[in-house]
């Protein structure tokens, strides 16, 4: 039986993607994820909010092993991947990042990149120094 709900698919395909859950594999056979893997509530990865500690432990694990080393750095925060601690530290903790409000000058920069690359974003993030991508959009 097919459960056709979008939240029943997405989540189907996404546990697909992570593999053998549970010993078993689950495949797109047409039935539903609950049909198709034998895993429990408790067992479904969900995303967690960084906690203050994290960030901490993130910080130091940088300071100690530099930018080039994310899967040393993601062992030290258990839970934690490689790529979601390069993303943390890129768009989140860094620094360099400009929080800051926009200036009337930045937001008229802003603007003429704008109509110079459209939404080509990682264009315009090169005339920004300090901005993220997420900070431009």
């Amino acid at each position: 039986m097919q459960s056709g709900t979008p939240h029943d698919t997405a989540k189907h395909c996404h546990d697909e993607e992570l593999g053998n859950i549970g010993g078993q594999l689950c495949k797109n056979d047409g039935h539903s994820f609950k049909e198709s893997c034998s895993i429990t509530n408790s067992e479904v990865l969900t995303r967690v909010k960084w906690s203050e500690e994290e960030n901490k432990a993130l910080t130091q694990m940088i300071n100690k092993h530099g930018l080039k080393n994310w899967q040393t750095v993601a062992h030290a925060i258990p839970g934690r991947s490689a790529p979601q601690c390069r993303q943390r530290w890129r768009y989140k903790i860094d620094s360099a990042i400009n929080k800051e409000a926009w200036s009337e000058q930045e937001e008229l920069r802003l603007i003429r990149a704008h109509q110079i690359y459209g939404t080509k974003w990682r264009e315009m993030v090169k005339h920004f120094p300090g901005r993220t991508n997420g900070a431009i959009k």
